[in-house]
């Protein structure tokens, strides 16, 4: 019975590649995932869209015989649309190992700043086609070697990715990575509510190394920075206490005590807790007491939350996920359109280059030619003179005939 379900799944992979050619071929390796309904849906992803996406044209055996050899053998700058070629057409794991080669020596030439979004962004998806997220994450954090500066979009698909199999870690990394560019801010809520979800429930794996405390708690200030709900205001605090920079907190907490109605629940317990614990030694005794006198006025208007993080994340964010995620649905289709237009573009300018090109070294060929050969004036005085010779011989001819 398996055998024969194996070959019924064999010659079905057959007859599609039979009837889509080489996309048809990965197509049918890219399982469908399955499984409960993490944070973002599955509407987010806009498979079909990626999949049945216009392509760029290209004999990829010949393209790859060019890339490596001028980007892997002559270390030369190559087109970036001819890497974004190769990138698009990729249906196999020696062909997106070979990208990366790719990526990492384009990176190594004098325009390396023309890598194009819609190639960091192909070749990233294009790793968890293959599930090799680990891959993508290495070269994303890689920004020396490899350069790959995604737009929000791609950065929410690579911890959608992490968050489904619950890869809290990595998932973080990802968001430290939106830290460390300083893109995650609340112009992009979305990505601030994942990377939220993401250290909130790596931290509850239990507690971080030393090493890694001050890039979480840079990544949960800047996942929370600008945002009034209780749940977000705590992992402010929270955040900060982690950094050991606790000075700002005091002021912070002045401009929520103003700015919010009496009946707000300012932070939760939790957060006082980690608050009160980084009190012992974060700052001097005056910055103390200040802020245990606000500690004091929270708890005496009871704007002190006891609802539990776990319980706010719940109540919190996955709520509203669902409508910060549609902006990203209804516009994908068109930026990968717009994408690929550009694309289209840029190779229609690139002919238009090399036929210049060839016709300017065509000119300066025939230009040396004339020099060795006398210039302009030695043809015009050879074809003078042949003309004379012809009309000299016609007259003798006359003369004869007389």
């Amino acid at each position: 019975m398996a055998a024969s379900i194996t070959l019924a799944n064999g010659f079905g992979v057959l007859n599609n590649f039979f009837a889509n050619g080489r996309r048809g071929l990965l197509k049918s390796f890219i399982p469908i995932c399955q499984g409960h309904r993490n944070i973002l849906s599955d509407a987010y992803r806009a498979e079909d869209a990626w999949q049945n996406r216009k392509r760029l044209e290209v004999h990829m055996d010949d393209l790859r015989v060019k890339l490596d050899q001028d980007l892997l053998t002559l270390k030369k700058p190559v087109a970036s649309v001819d890497l974004q070629k190769f990138i698009d057409n990729i249906i196999n794991e020696d062909e997106l190992k070979a990208s990366e080669q790719y990526i990492y020596s384009f990176r190594h030439t004098p325009v390396a700043h023309h890598l194009r979004p819609y190639t960091i962004h192909s070749w990233l998806r294009v790793c968890l086609d293959f599930h090799q997220p680990l891959r993508a994450l290495r070269a994303l954090q890689d920004k020396t070697h490899y350069g790959l500066f995604p737009d929000i979009y791609t950065f929410n698909l690579l911890l959608d990715h992490f968050l489904r199999s619950k890869d809290y870690h990595n998932a973080y990394l990802v968001a430290k990575e939106m830290m460390l560019i300083e893109v995650m801010n609340s112009s992009t809520p979305l990505a601030q509510a994942l990377s939220l979800y993401a250290c909130h429930h790596l931290l509850k794996q239990g507690s971080p190394q030393e090493d890694e405390k001050w890039s979480i708690g840079m990544t949960l200030a800047d996942a929370t920075r600008d945002n009034s709900s209780c749940l977000s205001r705590s992992y402010h605090v929270i955040g900060y206490c982690m950094t050991g920079n606790i000075k700002p907190i005091s002021k912070i907490l002045d401009h929520w005590l103003s700015g919010s109605s009496e009946d707000d629940k300012i932070v939760t317990q939790e957060a006082v807790d980690h608050l009160k614990e980084a009190l012992e030694t974060a700052v001097t005794e005056d910055a103390k007491m200040k802020i245990q006198e606000q500690f004091q006025s929270l708890e005496s208007s009871g704007r002190i939350e006891k609802a539990s993080l776990d319980e706010l994340i719940e109540t919190t964010i996955l709520p509203v996920v669902g409508n910060l995620e549609k902006d990203g649905i209804d516009n994908y289709p068109k930026v990968l359109r717009d994408w690929h237009s550009t694309c289209v573009e840029a190779i229609k300018l690139q002919k238009e280059d090399k036929n210049q090109m060839e016709r300017k070294a065509k000119e300066a060929r025939l230009e040396k030619l004339l020099q060795e050969v006398g210039g302009v004036e030695y043809w015009i005085e050879k074809a003078r003179s042949e003309g004379k010779e012809v009309q000299d011989s016609l007259m003798e001819e006359d003369i004869k005939r007389q």
